[in-house]
């Protein structure tokens, strides 16, 4: 008789999985009112007759068992934020890329560990051999690495986001971003000085994340770490006694404090708000500075102490200033230690900050349950949001800001925020509570309505000054929250957001808003990779494609000479003078290479000036040849019409919108562009209400290069005050508040 063969167990079964789920039940069931007990019995039973597969496995072969269970385990861990089999079938080039990564990380981290060991062991003379094929090795696969870059931009975009999701559930919660990548590379670097390191910067920066995650990715161990306070005392730092049996009898003994167990294991140690310690207090940690490794350190009731390699101490504070009178200032003598050793950490920008935030929405297999509008629209305006309010509590609030918020006084002073500050965690914080509460109670709010109701909750919290709610608010709705809410709601005096009184009495664009935020749709990582909201990731150089095509047989654009009138214009001053406002940098704005050239709107290829991207071309731009010469002070304002374009251009790119305006208007109108957009902007008392009106009014008769060499169309964002001066790439989505500018034929 034919011996049966047992049927293998199903490979989709996770034991480890399994057992985790019935202990989870278990706990459930005995929480669970008695209406509810059959649904968890029924839920506990299939557990159960998964778990029987198992037991009859571990009865044939317990080592075969062991092993299926320890994988099990391991899978079951590493899947539990990403379903890597998932991202990899939707991007194949994934595995390979994530590969390469690790490769170059790991080569990086044993790079530093060879230096450290260098630094700290002069016999060890071989080590610079190793270090020399290790530095070829770094340099090699860096080189792979930007190749896959130029090769497939989007699946290395891809990794980057989920890597920074793994990176959040991390020990450190730290997202990797580019930022905090290159503030790693600094502290390394000090790292092997040996000398203390001090970290400072604003309120919500990261500063003691940033020193804990380091200390631990660069020396493989965690940091003893020391919350400083007026009542912090020496003795807490070095020693303590305590009271243990020995014999059965007690006895006393001093025991370790952090300092002293740093010293002796040769372990990094971080003093955290370190200004904030009494003078006196400060003045001991002058006496740990000035050690050496090797040198002995007296420890009160507890003999001498050899410091022993990779002890190393972590300062971060924020530095005493008006918004923290409570910081003591900082020993002149420590300061100078902190010379060649500091380390500013300032915010995340909005474009990171927008990269955190998808990582954070992210689902196992990398999409994003969110609407076109809000990944679009919102998640960027709340970045943007965000950064403007940490300019305002660095006391660096843009001038446009405080122009459109009517924050800027009669002086140019701009207020600023005393204590209300956005930050990384206040945006995980409602990004959480989003989570929750669309699995507590689905389809009852929009994203947009949750945002501002979250906002309200800050708005509302009487810890803050009147004067930093008031002021966080007007930030806000200048970047169009807040509008589901009312002053009242909001606790905030009548009037405050009166500068946006437009878009928050319109209740038709209001309810519109709501429905474009309430579209949900599964955004797969394909589609996650493609945002791109700041224009951060814009070509290089010219398409490729363009280099082919040869010159234009049409002549569509024709070039104006470079010469000395072209170069100085008050068209190219005006530019200047709007780059300036913008914050560029001198530096920057000295690479201008002013070149007008004329380019009729009906001839202009949008598209094509969409994709064409070159930064050694800043400072070229488009003008009309229709509008450029007109004498703007003898065209009656009714002649100039503010044209809302039909709800179905909305959420269309600019350089989409550009060709139905030319197709749609092109015959009946002119499209004006610069000049009278320089115009408007220098003569606000001569142009129409309309476009003061709130809303943002498009010039596409001329187009702009920034210096990243991507083509912008100008607009203008107009109160009874004056008008913001911005630009919009063409690739950028039209909006249900952007408005067209022309001139009646």
């Amino acid at each position: 008789m034919k011996e049966s063969t047992p049927n293998p167990i199903p490979e989709d079964i996770n034991f480890h999985e399994v057992a985790r789920e019935r202990a989870g039940l278990r706990k459930i069931k005995r929480e669970t009112p008695e209406a509810f007990q059959d649904q968890i019995e029924i839920a506990l039973e299939e557990a159960h007759e998964k778990a029987k597969l198992f037991k009859a496995e571990r009865g044939k072969d317990k080592t075969k068992a062991k092993e299926r269970l320890k994988a099990d385990k391991e899978k079951a861990e590493s899947s539990l934020w990403l379903d890597r089999t998932k991202i990899d079938k939707e991007i194949p080039e994934f595995p390979e890329i994530d590969a390469l990564s690790t490769k170059l990380e790991d080569t990086v981290n044993f790079k530093m560990t060879l230096l450290h060991r260098k630094k700290n062991d002069p016999y060890a003379k071989t080590l610079d051999s190793i270090l020399t094929t290790v530095g070829k090795e770094k340099s090699s696969l860096e080189e792979a690495f930007e190749e896959k870059k130029r090769e497939n931009p989007l699946a290395v975009r891809a990794h980057k986001l989920v890597s920074y999701k793994e990176d959040l559930h991390k020990e450190g919660h730290i997202a990797k971003t580019p930022s905090v990548e290159k503030q790693l590379e600094e502290i390394a670097v000090r790292l092997l000085t040996g000398k203390p390191i001090f970290l400072h910067g604003p309120t919500g920066t990261g500063k003691t994340s940033l020193a804990l995650y380091a200390a631990k990715y660069f020396t493989g161990r965690s940091a003893e770490t020391v919350s400083c306070n007026p009542q912090t005392k020496v003795g807490n730092i070095l020693s303590r006694r305590s009271i243990v049996l020995e014999k059965g009898q007690p006895i006393t003994v001093d025991i370790y404090g952090p300092l002293a167990r740093a010293m002796s294991q040769g372990k990094v140690i971080i003093f955290d708000e370190f200004n904030s310690l009494e003078s006196d207090q400060m003045d001991f940690l002058k006496l740990a500075m000035l050690k050496k490794i090797g040198d002995e350190f007296d420890i009160e009731g507890n003999g001498r102490v050899t410091l022993k390699p990779g002890f190393q101490i972590i300062f971060t504070a924020n530095l005493r200033s008006p918004k923290h009178p409570e910081k003591k200032p900082i020993p002149q003598q420590m300061a100078r230690q902190f010379e060649q050793n500091n380390l500013k950490i300032n915010y995340t920008s909005k474009e990171e900050s927008y990269d955190i935030i998808l990582s954070r929405l992210m689902n196992q297999d990398g999409s994003v349950d969110m609407s076109i509008h809000d990944l679009d629209v919102t998640l960027p305006k709340l970045c943007e949001a965000m950064a403007e309010i940490q300019m305002g509590y660095t006391d660096e609030l843009s001038q446009d800001t405080a122009i459109q918020t009517g924050t800027l006084d009669a002086s140019g002073k701009k207020q600023s925020l005393e204590a209300l500050v956005m930050t990384q965690g206040s945006i995980e914080d409602i990004l959480e509570r989003w989570l929750v509460e669309k699995s507590r109670v689905k389809g009852k709010l929009s994203f947009t309505e949750f945002i501002d109701k979250r906002l309200q909750t800050t708005l509302t919290f009487d810890y803050y000054p009147l004067k930093d709610r008031v002021l966080a608010a007007k930030i806000l709705a200048s970047k169009g929250f807040l509008r589901t809410l009312s002053e009242k709601e909001l606790g905030l005096p009548a009037k405050t957001l009166d500068f946006d009184k437009a878009g928050r009495t319109d209740a038709k664009g209001l309810e519109e808003l709501r429905a474009k935020s309430g579209k949900e749709v599964r955004n797969t990582l394909t589609e996650i990779s493609k945002l791109d909201p700041f224009e951060t990731r814009g070509k290089k150089i010219k398409d490729v494609a363009s280099g082919l095509l040869g010159e234009d047989a049409n002549d569509k654009e024709k070039e104006v000479p470079e010469s000395p009138e072209s170069i100085d214009t008050p068209l190219t001053q005006f530019l200047l003078d709007t780059y300036k406002g913008w914050g560029v940098k001198q530096d920057k704005l000295d690479t201008i290479k002013w070149k007008d050239i004329i380019s009729h709107p009906a001839s202009t290829d949008y598209s094509a000036k969409m994709n064409e991207t070159d930064p050694t071309k800043y400072g070229e731009f488009l003008v009309n040849p229709d509008t450029i010469n007109i004498n703007w002070d003898s065209i009656a304002k009714n002649q100039i019409k503010v044209i809302e374009l039909p709800a179905s251009m909305n959420g269309k790119k600019l350089s989409e919108v550009a060709e139905y305006i030319k197709s749609e208007y092109g015959d009946e109108y002119k499209i004006p562009g610069l000049e009278y957009y320089k115009y408007i902007c220098e003569n606000p008392d001569k142009a129409p209400d309309s476009l003061k009106d709130g809303n943002y009014h498009f010039f596409f008769g001329s187009l702009f290069r920034r210096s990243a060499g991507d083509w912008r169309v100008l607009y203008a964002h107009g109160r009874s005050s004056g008008f913001d001066r911005n630009g919009r790439w063409l690739g950028g989505v039209w909006d249900g508040r952007d408005r067209v500018v022309l001139l009646e034929n």
